[in-house]
């Protein structure tokens, strides 16, 4: 199945990234945290703006506040998820977003866990995740993409392709993202979001 996805976390530096995606005509996932979304890390960019900046992707969760689910105490859970949730579907004006990354990859415990399943039909981690098997809740990326080449044997395949990064990242590295689109493309891929990958992929479990 020749399908890749692209996933960019955080929020941070991500205009050189949205430029590089739109001339290539190709749809995303950001993962952003939401209390961010109205901080400094934007600029001072008027709301109207940062909703424009993203026009055109999807846009997933990366919690409230970043902080490692491992850290989280009673209550964090609802807050960073629901809360999380809920600001970035009444800021983008948009549904509700069904995909979350979870932040370092770590993913919550029992409890939260439940509040995540609840709240969302997927959960990313990171390729460096070791912990169980959670399903839907611990979809696990290809490669990092500025190790995209762990990915080549998948490509080379035909297997499907999740590819994870930063925009700040990219940012450093301008010809990175060009590289990855012109190989995957080459090689008969089609991009999709998120939760496209996820619901081809796992038969919409």
């Amino acid at each position: 199945m020749k399908i890749a996805t692209l996933g960019f976390d955080d929020g941070v530096g991500d205009e050189p990234t949205l430029r590089a995606l739109r001339e290539a005509g190709i749809r995303a996932t950001f993962y952003l945290v939401a209390s961010w979304l109205r901080e400094p890390i934007y600029g001072g960019m008027p709301l109207a703006d940062i909703r424009a900046l993203y026009d055109g992707m999807e846009i997933g969760c990366h919690t409230l506040t970043h902080m490692s689910p491992g850290q989280w105490r009673t209550g964090d859970a609802a807050r960073e998820i629901y809360t999380a949730r809920d600001m970035v579907e009444h800021f983008f004006h948009q549904q509700r977003p069904s995909v979350i990354a979870w932040p370092y990859g770590h993913v919550p415990a029992e409890g939260g866990l439940e509040i995540a399943t609840q709240a969302f039909q997927w959960g990313r981690v990171t390729t460096a995740y070791s912990g169980p098997d959670l399903g839907r809740m611990t979809m696990r990326p290809t490669a990092p993409m500025t190790r995209w080449a762990m990915a080549q044997g998948a490509i080379e395949r035909g297997d499907p392709v999740h590819l994870t990064g930063h925009g700040y990242e990219l940012a450093r590295h301008a010809t990175l993202l060009p590289c990855i689109v012109a190989t995957l493309s080459g090689a008969g891929y089609r991009f999709v979001t998120a939760s496209e990958y996820f619901a081809e992929t796992c038969g919409g479990a």
